[in-house]
């Protein structure tokens, strides 16, 4: 329980933490936590809004971000969508003719995708250990639910689970907090918090964008996007 607290800290409820707006980086914290709500009601309660998700997010226009991504993508190149949600983004990949694999935390969101003929696992990305198999791995708001703590090693797993000369995309809310909304945990990153990452790491990043929420009602919510290529 405690390393669940700690890995998968974004996933976590906290709804006994009500007007907690900043989040303590601290280890104690996630214990803590975990202690004082009843796991399976915390699970529950992000099932019960998978379908909500989907259906907010699955006809999102994402076409400048895919044409930043797939330029470096071999034709018919394997793609690993982290954190896939509606699958909005597994079906674009596909209907170019990509070979499209996924992993996400959400039964919900693997059931769906599964449904719909989709090769997923139920996985987060600290659990991940494939090595060199990817052209192409697409996290789009996934990794800003990885604890600070943790991002550093993600990244990493994430450029171990690409082939040579193979792409990260990830994209991350705008800012240097750690903040809890709608019960849930986001980490906000600016250039300099993956800069550092990446000269500590010696990742070789291509490109740095900002952009805004395509979402209609969060349009003036800004993101930092980030292409990484394995060397």
């Amino acid at each position: 329980k405690e390393d669940k607290a700690y890995i998968l800290a974004g996933l976590f409820n906290f709804t006994q933490e009500e007007g907690f707006n900043e989040l303590d980086t601290e280890y104690e914290t996630f214990i803590q936590v975990l202690k004082d709500n009843n796991e399976e009601e915390i699970l529950k309660n992000i099932e019960t809004n998978a379908k909500e998700y989907i259906e907010s997010t699955i006809n999102c226009d994402m076409s400048f971000h895919y044409q930043k991504f797939l330029k470096y993508m071999p034709k018919e190149g394997k793609i690993l969508d982290i954190g896939f949600g509606s699958g909005r983004d597994m079906i674009y990949f596909k209907s170019l003719g990509y070979d499209v694999e996924g992993i996400d935390t959400s039964t919900e969101f693997v059931k769906n995708m599964k449904d719909k003929g989709y090769k997923v696992e139920l996985q987060s990305v600290c659990d991940m250990c494939c090595d060199k198999k990817y052209d192409g791995i697409w996290a789009c708001a996934s990794l800003l639910h990885v604890n600070r703590l943790l991002l550093e090693s993600a990244l990493i797993k994430c450029i171990n689970a690409l082939a040579k000369d193979g792409v990260l995309y990830c994209s991350f809310k705008y800012g240097d907090k750690e903040v809890l909304k709608d019960s849930r945990y986001f980490n906000y990153i600016n250039e300099e918090i993956i800069n550092d990452i990446a000269l500590k790491n010696n990742l070789n990043i291509i490109e740095i964008y900002e952009s805004m929420d395509v979402r209609k009602d969060r349009a003036s919510e800004k993101w930092i996007n980030i292409l990484i290529k394995k060397i």
